[in-house]
This record gives C-alpha cells, sequence and structure tokens, in this order.
C-alpha cells in the first residue's frame, strides 16, 4: 500500500518527535464500496491491484482539488482541505466515479479544528467524518453542518438537507447534508426538502411473510434469541444479530454480529456490514450471516418510502 506523508507533518517531524501540531480545514473521509464480491471473483491478487489502482485516481483527485492525503486503511482514504469547498469538489469526483469491477465511492465530510501527529490527524471533526462516511451509501457524500455553511452558494444547491443527526459521540444533534449520485452517475438526485425535513420516512421489514413497521419508538431487533422482536433460527445468525430503527429521519441497519451481513439495493448495489452502521434507502434485501452474496442465507426484505 502506498502512503504519501502530510507535508506539514514532515515539517514538524524534523522539528522533534511527537509534537502535535493544531490545524483548521476540512477532512474527508472516503471509503471503496464493492471490494468483496471483487475478491471472490477475482482472487486476491488481482483484486487487490485493481483496488489499489482505484485508490491511486482517488488520490489524484484529492491532489488536483488541493487536499492532502493522510493515510489509507484498507478500502478506506483519509484526507484533509484547506477550504471545504476544495473537498467538497474533490469528493464530487469521488463519488461519481466508477473502478473496474463496479467500485464505488461514499464519504463523508466535516470541518474543524484537528491535530496532525506522527503523519495522522485526529479531532472531533475526523472522527465526524468518518461516522459520516460510514452512513452514507455508495455514491453518497454525507456533510456536516459546519462544513456545509463553508461551501459555496454554487456548491450548496447540490445537497439536500437532512433532519438534525446525532452523530455518535457528540452530545447535539446537528444537521447533516446528502448528494448523492443516481442512475449512470450523470445527474444528480435532488429531494424535495420540506419534505425531507419534516416528514419521517415509513420503514416496512418484511421476513418469511410477516411484516414489521420501523418507528422511532419501536426499533427492531434481529437475531437468533427469542426476545428479539425478529427471530431468525439459523445457525449462522447471530444471537442479538442487528438492530432495525428510525431516528432523525433515517432508517439505520446496525450490524452487532461476528458474521456480518450483506445489504443489496433493488439496483444490485452490495455494502457488505460487519459491526458498524449504515442508511436504509428505496427497496432491497438483508442478508443475514454473511458478507457476500449466498442464495441460502435468510433475507429480510425492506422498503423505505412516504409516509
Amino acid at each position: 500500500m502506498m502512503e504519501k506523508t502530510d507535508e506539514d507533518c514532515e515539517t514538524l517531524a524534523n522539528a522533534g518527535p511527537n509534537t502535535p501540531d493544531s490545524k483548521n480545514g476540512a477532512v474527508l473521509f472516503a471509503d471503496v464500496s464493492g471490494s468483496t464480491p471483487l475478491y471472490e471473483e477475482m482472487g486476491n491478487q488481482q483484486a487487490a491491484n485493481i483496488i489499489g489502482a482505484f485508490q491511486e485516481h482517488l488520490k489524484a483527485i484529492v491532489a488536483r482539488h488541493g487536499g492532502t492525503f493522510v493515510k489509507s486503511a484498507g478500502d478506506d482514504l483519509l484526507c484533509w482541505f484547506a477550504l471545504p469547498n476544495d473537498a467538497h469538489l474533490a469528493a464530487y469526483e469521488m463519488i461519481q466515479a466508477t473502478g473496474e469491477g463496479g467500485l464505488k465511492v461514499h464519504a463523508g465530510l466535516e470541518s474543524g479544528t484537528f491535530v496532525c501527529l506522527d503523519n495522522d490527524i485526529f479531532g472531533d471533526c475526523v472522527n465526524a467524518a468518518a461516522r459520516l462516511c460510514a452512513l452514507s451509501n455508495p455514491r453518497e457524500l454525507l456533510v456536516g453542518e459546519a462544513a456545509f455553511k463553508n461551501l459555496a452558494l454554487a456548491s450548496k444547491r447540490y445537497y439536500v438537507s437532512i433532519s438534525p443527526f446525532r452523530l455518535k459521540g457528540r452530545r447535539e444533534a446537528s444537521r447533516v447534508y446528502s448528494l448523492q449520485i443516481v442512475g449512470d452517475g450523470d445527474r444528480t438526485q435532488i429531494l424535495d426538502q420540506d419534505h425531507t425535513e419534516n416528514a419521517a420516512p415509513k420503514a416496512v421489514i418484511d421476513y418469511q411473510g410477516r411484516h414489521w413497521e420501523i418507528s422511532e419508538s419501536e426499533p427492531l431487533s434481529v437475531g437468533r434469541l427469542p426476545e428479539n422482536a425478529l427471530q431468525v433460527l439459523v445457525q449462522t445468525v447471530s444471537r442479538q444479530h442487528a438492530t432495525i430503527r428510525l431516528a432523525n429521519g433515517l432508517v439505520e441497519f446496525e450490524d452487532h454480529s461476528s458474521s456480518g451481513s450483506l445489504v443489496v439495493s433493488q439496483s444490485g448495489e452490495q455494502l457488505a456490514v460487519l459491526r458498524r452502521t449504515v442508511v436504509l434507502s428505496g427497496a432491497g434485501t438483508i442478508a443475514l450471516g454473511v458478507k457476500s452474496d449466498d442464495p441460502h442465507a435468510p433475507r429480510l426484505f425492506y422498503e423505505i418510502g412516504s409516509p
């Protein structure tokens, strides 16, 4: 894995070891989705080469928009920019890109003060960007309130506002903004803002002919144990496998398991989920106990619609 260090961090390292440097800027956390089936279809070496080449393409986008690449771990990429709008332009280009084998990008962006230390960055806005990335869908960019306020007016028009959302680790709820590429990537999905801000979506889960409707007061617990609202008696499913909840205008699927889950959208997008949270939208299936497509895995059907 190639690594490019932050020039400011290099200068700081020459001045003395382990000396933190405080900065103010925009932090972008991007992740590549679609790598799991690639490894299965092409084998480790070929898949790693394809993913590595795609990541190099993403790094070039960062550099082209004046950003600083910090590090890459697995399929993700962490970088920062002096100006939030430069980060937006880079992220917008990233989520429009499609790599070989159907690789796609989802990302999170937030701005604020952070610390540069030992070729890494730390701070609340770094954690927020990572959390927003984890919540985003393939080809979606989620932007925190602080970063959005400093975007150019021409950039803001691409976003839809989501109801106030409390990110993990933060005490106060803040508004989150979504930019999502749909179809073949040549247009941006713009939702009706009044509907998005004021009305909670309707979420219905179906399993073996039974239906559950999710509400903010009644999240749906899924697992092998009988105390789960939705019990799945399959050995590959964990005792407390997952929770589906409606919170802050979003429908979240949180995987607690050791075996993982596979979320497949109606358009065929696949997202492997293991001990993290993703946002559900539209319609699709959730295969429990697997991280890749398995026709024998138990499947939940979900549909997210208007109230």
